[in-house]
């Protein structure tokens, strides 16, 4: 089955699986697009099957000068001659990099084959941690910079007894204080200040955050 996402107003497709072959080199599945968010490390994968003992050098775009250009183990990169590329000290300025790997033999027996590019994505994440839902027109809403781009995020939000007040899938930007869940006061559902607690999955490449708000009326 295949995996669809949304981001940056774009519809992505993951095939999980895409077997691939070329004279005596298999390639069963292929690096994935990946998303990072913030610093976190990029971990690309392809696994090649062959009877022969297989050589790999990682690539990456140089869009710039439009040619695949070969990495090499370092500060940034490990694995570049393996199956799988760790990308470490991730900056934003890799956002719409592509990496692909080269897969040959060592008795150059098999024919050359190279694999399927892998988009990275780079997303900031940014909670305002305090907001006053006082209805002033100015920070009424708990707001998540760069939340939209996930349209399948779920946002629970839970008091300080653990209890669930407010959930929501696709979170825009629009949560006031009030409760939809198991909360009132005097009647009333909108939540008294206080500092509350966050769950946001994205629901992509297993990204899940967590933290602390305060609501001030």
């Amino acid at each position: 089955m295949y995996k669809y996402f949304f981001i940056f107003g774009f519809i992505f497709i993951l095939f999980p699986s895409v077997i691939y072959s070329q004279g005596c080199i298999t390639i069963n599945q292929q690096p994935q697009d990946h998303l990072t968010l913030d610093n976190d490390d990029i971990i690309l994968t392809v696994d090649a099957v062959s009877a022969e003992f297989l050589i790999y050098q990682w690539q990456i775009f140089n869009s710039t000068s439009n040619v695949w250009e070969d990495i090499i183990d370092g500060i940034d990169y490990s694995g570049t001659n393996s199956n799988t590329l760790t990308i470490t000290n991730v900056k934003p300025i890799i956002n719409g990099t592509s990496f692909r790997v080269i897969i040959s033999d060592q008795n150059n027996i098999c024919t050359t084959i190279e694999s399927d590019e892998a988009l990275i994505t780079y997303a900031t994440i940014k909670v305002n941690n305090i907001f006053t839902p006082n209805d002033d027109g100015f920070n009424d809403f708990f707001s998540i910079n760069g939340v939209l781009r996930f349209k399948n995020s779920k946002l629970q939000i839970y008091n300080r007894w653990g209890n669930l007040i407010y959930e929501k899938i696709g979170y825009e930007n629009d949560w006031d204080g009030v409760a939809i869940n198991g909360f009132s006061t005097n009647g009333s559902k909108k939540v008294p200040p206080g500092t509350y607690f966050y769950t946001l999955n994205l629901n992509f490449d297993n990204k899940k955050l967590s933290g602390w708000l305060y609501i001030n009326r």
